[in-house]
């Protein structure tokens, strides 16, 4: 089995929506070469470290499925129990959608710590794991 791996640079912008306010099919979409839009109200989520996405794609006997994981920390409520997908923005202010309308939903762990009383605050870890038919989604916002 081969893997492949990428890493987006900085991250400078975390936001997420609701996968139902999404564009329907949006993997085959990007496929095709069809651009994808954003058209609904993105809520932002302050952040606070050096979030992290990686994409790693495998290649099985069912054919290719690309892995997604963001990662970071913050201070914000994130309603867990909805089917969320997320849109990073790059260093380069390119913007990507981690998720779709269709399942697989994102899956979105969260840990929090509350710190210690000399150096560190109070944070919550939230990962988020996609896994699709394509890498993260450019995506026009």
């Amino acid at each position: 089995m081969e893997n492949i791996c990428q890493s987006l640079p900085g991250i400078a912008q975390i936001g997420y929506v609701e996968c139902e306010s999404l564009q329907p099919d949006v993997a085959l979409k990007h496929s095709s070469g069809i651009p994808v839009g954003i058209f609904s109200e993105i809520v932002p989520v302050i952040f606070f470290g050096e979030p992290s996405c990686e994409a790693t794609s495998e290649y099985d006997s069912n054919g290719r499925k690309v892995v997604t994981s963001l990662k970071f920390l913050s201070n914000d409520n994130i309603q867990l129990h909805k089917h969320l997908a997320f849109i990073i923005t790059d260093a380069s202010e390119t913007s990507y959608l981690i998720g779709s309308r269709e399942r697989p939903y994102p899956v979105i762990k969260s840990s929090a710590n509350s710190g210690t009383a000399s150096s560190d605050s109070h944070a919550t870890t939230y990962e988020v794991r996609w896994t699709a038919i394509c890498p993260p989604v450019p995506c026009a916002i």
